[in-house]
């Protein structure tokens, strides 16, 4: 996992559209081996398929999303070996 983002929209909101463009400036070749996931947290108990938006692409297009907590993750595996630092 390379990042997970916890974030919120308020109720007073409404609908809210989002749109979400992922870059790697320095190796442009690893966005073919990466996925965006957005995960509704707001309702309780087990998630379901329509709780998970996932994004194979490196722009999520426009998203409307309901007023709850959200959490963003970035995942990938990278295609070869890299050195530490």
């Amino acid at each position: 996992m390379f990042g997970r983002y916890d974030f919120s929209i308020p109720s007073d909101k409404g609908k809210v559209k989002l749109g979400l463009k992922l870059a790697v400036n320095n190796d442009k070749f690893i966005l073919d081996f990466m996925r965006m996931q957005i995960v509704n947290k707001s309702k309780a108990g087990a998630l379901l398929a329509e709780d998970k938006r996932t994004f194979f692409t490196r722009d999520t297009g426009i998203q409307v999303m309901e007023p709850g907590n959200y959490t963003l993750m970035v995942e990938g595996a990278m295609p070869y070996a890299t050195t530490e630092g």
